[in-house]
């Protein structure tokens, strides 16, 4: 949550510093335990690609300040998109009301389970080496 890029830039370096090792943990962690065998390369892609998905699907924010001032969870995709993996109610209910989407790192944990799968489909698909 930033109001003035300028006049919070530290703020703004220190929150992405923060959020990058936390996901490059969380990366790690979950590539290990998944798939122990992945090459250094794959561990790293996985990392990385990662970083991009969070990017595109929150610019790495869990939380905005709302038109009434309060901070409230990140939303989007018209309100069905939910924290920094963008946790959809649509396809993913229960993780919504079981509040899974709602803490940062669980959020991030279940996107994680999302995007791994696609990531196993990935190599067949034949579209991506």
């Amino acid at each position: 949550m930033f109001y003035d890029v300028r006049s919070r830039s530290s703020e703004r370096n220190r929150y992405m510093r923060v959020l990058q090792t936390v996901l490059r943990d969380m990366a790690k962690y979950y590539i290990n335990l998944k798939k122990p065998s992945a090459s250094s390369a794959e561990k790293k892609a996985f990392e990385d690609a990662l970083y991009v998905l969070a990017h595109s699907e929150s610019f790495w924010s869990h939380y905005r300040v709302a038109s009434d001032n309060r901070i409230k969870i990140m939303r989007g995709d018209f309100g069905h998109g939910h924290g920094v993996m963008q946790v959809d109610d649509r396809w993913h209910f229960n993780a919504i009301v079981d509040g899974e989407a709602w803490k940062l790192v669980y959020n991030i944990e279940y996107g994680l389970h999302i995007f791994y799968q696609c990531w196993q489909r990935a190599p067949s698909a034949g579209c991506f080496p």
